[in-house]
């Protein structure tokens, strides 16, 4: 007797533990190492049962970015709405960001410290990947216009506030040795300080 079909919400929740072991693999391996075969078996699925949900794995890779961008854009945008004052709008994107990286470190490693090896060319020309980033630099733009930071391009001012956030959480991931103590407490400080100088 066969099987009844899966549920919409099963085979959502499928999906989602999917994405969830394939960052897992690639955090602890690397994107090279990663496979298709060694996904189905973290989450005892057979090949088949595998390639039903993504039939390769940039399909794989293109859908956990695509997921992993959109949740950062939604709380950013989500911020810009509700807090009015474009520094402190600023420091708490940045937060956001900081919270993005620290509450799911294999998704952070996945997305931005692992190479693609060119299997998200495509995707990393598309709007979709700059989304949080241009909404970011909007609120720059904001605080520039409103005389709260230099006049400079926002792109540049955007980038170097960005840097300084990302930087840490970089530092922090990729070298073991050196003891950053607070990561989240240290980024919001690298935060302040890059405002507080393109003041």
């Amino acid at each position: 007797m066969p099987r009844p079909p899966l549920s919409d919400e099963d085979l959502d929740a499928t999906r989602v533990r999917l994405l969830a072991a394939m960052a897992k693999l690639v955090a602890e391996s690397g994107y090279a190492a990663f496979s298709m075969r060694q996904l189905a078996k973290e989450v005892g699925l057979t090949a088949g049962a595998l390639y039903r949900y993504f039939p390769t794995k940039h399909a794989l890779m293109v859908a956990y970015w695509s997921e992993s961008i959109g949740a950062l854009y939604s709380e950013l945008s989500r911020i810009a709405g509700d807090v009015a004052d474009p520094r402190n709008c600023l420091l708490q994107m940045a937060r956001a960001y900081v919270a993005f990286a620290l509450e799911d470190r294999p998704r952070f490693r996945t997305m931005f410290l692992e190479n693609d090896h060119g299997e998200l060319g495509e995707f990393g020309r598309s709007a979709t990947l700059f989304a949080p980033f241009h909404i970011f630099r909007d609120q720059v733009a904001v605080a520039i216009e409103a005389g709260l930071l230099k006049p400079m391009a926002p792109d540049t001012a955007a980038q170097i506030l960005w840097a300084s956030v990302h930087g840490v959480l970089t530092l922090a991931e990729n070298i073991d040795p050196m003891d950053f103590g607070d990561v989240a407490a240290l980024a919001d400080l690298a935060a302040q300080t890059t405002l507080a100088g393109l003041a």
